[in-house]
């Protein structure tokens, strides 16, 4: 029974890990579309184009 609950507990940690990893390049993701966000403003604001 123990053995059972720690292969359980052992594959939520696994699948908690991948998760984490997802959510992290998600994150980097969004902030580098927020930056690209930001630069298109700025070029808006200033009447211009790259």
């Amino acid at each position: 029974m123990r053995v059972e609950l720690a292969k359980v507990f052992i594959q939520g940690m696994e699948q908690q890990r991948h998760f984490n990893e997802k959510m992290i390049k998600f994150e980097s993701k969004q902030k580098s579309l927020n930056s690209k966000i930001d630069n298109l403003n700025k070029t808006v604001k200033q009447g211009g184009t790259n």
